[in-house]
């Protein structure tokens, strides 16, 4: 696990928050990055500052399609980059989406440098819009139009879309979507795209029974993590699923970048000798959440970053990282199973002080998630600016898993 640097704070006060898009279909179609500031709200940031804070300071850092796994970027522009001397943005069309705000003017100027945009194939958003005579010439450049839904009724959501169709064929997003009921009018008013906590939070069912096929990877998922078990019962466990050894052959292989040690693994043994038995159970818990039927991989995106952001900070408080990384994994386990966690904890035989933290959010590691929670919701200007960096770190280094993952599972299939 990669470790924070205190002294970077100093070096970069100004962070910045991240939120998928979804398209109808269920599945990431970009993702909006957000201006933060540990000191300032965002009513109080200049908005020429916030997008270069944005763009320069972080996205030119860390490389946009490392935060974005290959999916583009909503940024907000400022109005003076529309009013000034023409100059292109720092990242190409393929990669960013262009937001305009509100207060952004229809200026003659203004005209010129989207048509400019839109010329060199830039995909233009309009940002919490408002229907208003003067925004047709915007409306006709306009390739997505985002709707802020937070207060309307199912009935006002409908009326909205059926209302701006009248004068534009660009795509909708609806953003602050915040409940399932919300979520289906959205859809059945025709919007194409959506934003909002809706997505990042558990949605779980009300049953004391699980599913035949949740049960069996359940039951597996509280063997391995047995606080008693063995490296002989590890062992048994995996090597009797044949797609289950394979990834983790696969994975261990991936990992292995110790250029001391030039290893290929061909047994399970070897790669818990190597990498020691809590993290292959880390491990094998990450491919066996993978396994389930219908997961969205953005949950599995957000387990592994909330597994990072808890692995980090245990590192930075001398914790054992694979048990933090484990609790960080197990936090969307309501979500991917749709079963409600007091159900699922009652499945496995979890340390107790684990059980606690994803139940209660008590302890240590129950306060490190309630931190990342506020950090997915762009809620975390109040946390220290050494946990806010800590979480985009993990951004990166999550999205680093679980490309090798993914190329795990397709390489099995």
């Amino acid at each position: 696990m990669t470790r924070s640097h205190p002294g970077r704070d100093a070096l970069r006060p100004s962070l910045i928050g991240r939120q998928p898009i979804y398209n109808r279909e269920g599945s990431v179609f970009a993702y909006e990055f957000l201006f933060r500031d540990h000191a300032l709200s965002v009513q109080d940031v200049d908005p020429d500052r916030a997008t270069a804070q944005v763009l320069d300071t972080f996205l030119m850092a860390n490389g946009v399609r490392r935060l974005t796994g290959g999916k583009k970027a909503f940024i907000n522009f400022p109005p003076a980059f529309f009013e000034g001397p023409f100059q292109p943005p720092a990242f190409g069309p393929q990669t960013i989406v262009i937001e305009i705000l509100e207060t952004v003017p229809a200026t003659e100027k203004v005209m010129q440098t989207l048509r400019a945009l839109k010329r060199m194939g830039y995909t233009l958003a309009l940002d919490d819009f408002v229907l208003k005579s003067e925004h047709q010439s915007l409306l006709n450049l306009a390739d997505i139009i985002k709707v802020e839904i937070l207060g309307l009724t199912p009935q006002q959501i409908r009326h909205v879309a059926k209302t701006v169709r009248k004068y534009t064929d660009a795509a909708l997003l609806a953003e602050k979507v915040e409940t399932p009921e919300i979520h289906r009018a959205c859809l059945d008013g025709g919007y194409d795209y959506f934003q909002g906590y809706f997505y990042a939070k558990p949605v779980t069912l009300k049953t004391e029974t699980i599913e035949a096929s949740k049960l069996v990877l359940l039951q597996l998922l509280g063997r391995i993590n047995n606080p008693n078990a063995h490296l002989q019962e590890l062992a048994g466990l995996v090597g009797n699923d044949p797609g289950l050894s394979s990834r983790l052959l696969l994975l261990a292989n991936q990992q292995n970048t110790d250029s001391a040690q030039d290893l290929h693994f061909h047994s399970i043994f070897q790669v818990l000798h190597f990498f020691g038995i809590n993290r292959v159970k880390a491990w094998v818990s990450m491919i066996s959440l993978a396994q389930f039927e219908d997961l969205d991989p953005e949950v599995l995106r957000l387990a592994l970053i909330r597994a990072h952001f808890m692995a980090r900070s245990a590192a930075e408080n001398g914790e054992d990282e694979d048990s933090y990384y484990l609790a960080g994994l197990l936090s969307k386990l309501d979500v991917i199973t749709q079963v409600d966690m007091a159900t699922l904890l009652q499945q496995m035989p979890l340390d107790e002080a684990l059980k606690l933290a994803l139940l209660e959010k008590q302890g240590p590691m129950g306060q490190l998630l309630l931190s990342v929670e506020k950090m997915e919701q762009n809620k975390g200007d109040t946390l220290p600016s050494s946990l806010q960096q800590r979480y985009l770190e993990s951004v990166v280094s999550a999205n680093e898993e679980f490309h090798e993952l993914m190329s795990a599972a397709a390489a099995t299939e």
